[in-house]
């Protein structure tokens, strides 16, 4: 009688990802990251808002107030916007970038149909990015433009004009941010939720990204991709 040889141990082959999966991840995450977005935009706004008037500083310019003293009331309200654009523009943009991922990997499942969506969130990133920086640059010049208005007469139009100038050099950047902004929502993340609406078979996911360009609405928008797109992810066999 032979001996018998030990069974020899083989590991068992990694479980594949579903790269699909993966994605509805990253959108679930982009929903969640807008929420918070939203949330946070509206609780730092009624604080920046209510502080500003509250303080009776606006109420107690006199009849005729000068520029320095309307810059003087009224700056601390540009100045505490000017530091809130950054920390919103953040959090949404994060939210954004995860999404873009989340594109980069759909992909590998339909190149037709995600290709051109994650190229064009590269430029909604750029653009809004861009008209951010616009922003917060054009706020914290309100105030020095409103002092060097003129009192009468059309005394001062000679020191305003370069703090206008200034002004509207930074509207023209918040413009052409703007501009990409809108490109890259509508061609990249708007056509690219619709496309993972319909690759899925998810409705709502598809309102959603409808719902993001319609006012009001677009509040609702986060949560219809959060519950179409757990929705969809769940019925997807993978791990991420």
């Amino acid at each position: 009688m032979g001996v018998q040889a030990p069974p020899v141990w083989t590991p068992m082959p990694p479980q594949k990802v579903e790269p699909g999966r993966s994605a509805l991840g990253r959108v679930v995450w982009f929903a969640v990251i807008s929420i918070i977005a939203t949330i946070a935009g509206w609780a730092l706004d009624f604080g920046v808002f209510s502080s500003s008037f509250f303080t009776g500083a606006l109420y107690n310019l006199p009849q005729n107030a000068t520029g320095s003293q309307v810059s003087a009331a009224m700056g601390p309200m540009f100045q505490d916007t000017a530091a809130l654009v950054p920390v919103i523009a953040a959090i949404q943009l994060t939210g954004v970038a995860v999404l873009a991922t989340g594109f980069r990997q759909l992909i590998k499942v339909d190149p037709a149909r995600f290709s051109l969506p994650s190229n064009l969130m590269v430029v909604l990133i750029a653009g809004a990015a861009i008209a951010a920086i616009g922003a917060v640059a054009l706020l914290n010049s309100l105030p020095n433009a409103i002092s060097q208005a003129p009192l009468s007469n059309g005394h001062g139009y000679l020191g305003l004009a370069p703090a206008f100038a200034n002004l509207l050099l930074y509207a023209v950047v918040i413009a052409i941010g703007g501009l990409l902004a809108l490109v890259g929502a509508i061609g990249g993340m708007i056509l690219g939720l619709w496309r993972v609406g319909s690759l899925y078979d998810e409705t709502m996911v598809k309102m959603g990204a409808i719902f993001l360009i319609i006012p009001l609405l677009n509040i609702l928008a986060p949560i219809l991709i959060l519950l179409g797109a757990s929705s969809a992810r769940g019925r997807l066999v993978g791990v991420h």
